[in-house]
């Protein structure tokens, strides 16, 4: 079941669950016997329980290690950006990247947001889709400095997203898909909903030969023991977002081309003009030379 409600705009972040700790000696340290050896140490390790490997396999699933030190505040998420990015956002980018920082930080602070492939999924595909306008170095820089200031590791979230990607191909149905491991975990716990785990199942959904609609997202919500009101209302203001993300590039492009158009006219205009004072100087040094001639 999902606990508390998710903030309204693009992505959220993680907040994995605390490492599974199992006491061990350290090397060189007296064992119990009185034994210093280190290999006697390793070998007097406690073999993990069927129970603890199973809590370990689903801790890597719930995205152990995907966080890197969660912010308290937004001005803490702030902070931490601008020391990784450390240069100004344009201004086609800065209202996804103050979303982001705001309303996920709101998301990660709850004790109850746990990190997954599923959100990993998203947040690459809310990065992907908003900032594609983009050049894909200054985007991924843009990106890691969003992650950095949201407590996120960089390099686990695009291992993360890759991996739950290619599941998803492989799994290649539906019923497949909902039955894996990354949806069982959730299903069996109480997780923080957020707008980059919703954007992380509606981008899984075409993988597998579906296609996004009050429907599907029921049928997954269920699969989830979540509520689908949510996950609806965000699935429409992310088409609405992308839609007026597309007009926006097309008013862009579209001011862009008037604008060479115009410099267009102007070097041709420019180049007339000097084709004519050249001509115009030519005929008077001809007039000139001819009145020398007839002089003489």
């Amino acid at each position: 079941p999902v606990v508390g409600s998710m903030a309204p705009l693009l992505v959220l972040l993680p907040l994995g669950l605390v490492p599974l700790r199992v006491p061990t000696l350290q090397s060189g340290q007296p064992t119990p016997t009185g034994h210093a050896d280190p290999l006697f140490s390793r070998l007097s390790s406690p073999v993990p329980t069927p129970l603890a490997r199973r809590s370990c396999a689903l801790q890597l699933l719930l995205g152990v290690g995907g966080e890197v030190k969660r912010p308290k505040t937004f001005g803490d998420a702030k902070d931490a950006f601008q020391k990784a990015y450390g240069r100004p956002v344009n201004p086609l980018s800065q209202g996804f990247v103050n979303e982001m920082l705001s309303s996920e930080t709101l998301a990660i602070s709850s004790p109850s947001f746990k990190y997954n492939r599923i959100f990993a999924f998203g947040f690459e595909s809310l990065c992907e889709t908003f900032l594609a306008a983009m050049a894909e170095e200054e985007r991924l820089r843009l990106q890691g400095a969003i992650g950095k200031g949201l407590g996120l590791d960089a390099k686990k979230v695009s291992s993360d997203a890759k991996a739950i990607k290619m599941m998803a191909a492989t799994a290649a149905t539906e019923e497949a898909l909902l039955a894996s491991d990354d949806f069982s975990a959730l299903s069996s716990t109480s997780f923080k909903y957020s707008y980059a785990f919703g954007a992380g199942l509606i981008a899984l959904m075409p993988l597998v030969g579906v296609e996004a609609g009050e429907d599907a997202i029921k049928r997954w919500a269920g699969a989830l023991n979540m509520r689908s009101e949510r996950l609806v209302k965000d699935w429409r203001f992310y088409e609405e977002s992308t839609e007026k993300l597309g007009e926006v590039r097309q008013m862009m492009v579209e001011m862009q081309a008037a604008a060479k158009r115009k410099e267009a006219s102007k070097l041709k205009e420019e180049a007339e003009r000097a084709a004519a004072e050249a001509t115009a100087a030519e005929e008077a040094e001809t007039e000139a030379e001819a009145a020398g001639s007839n002089e003489a």
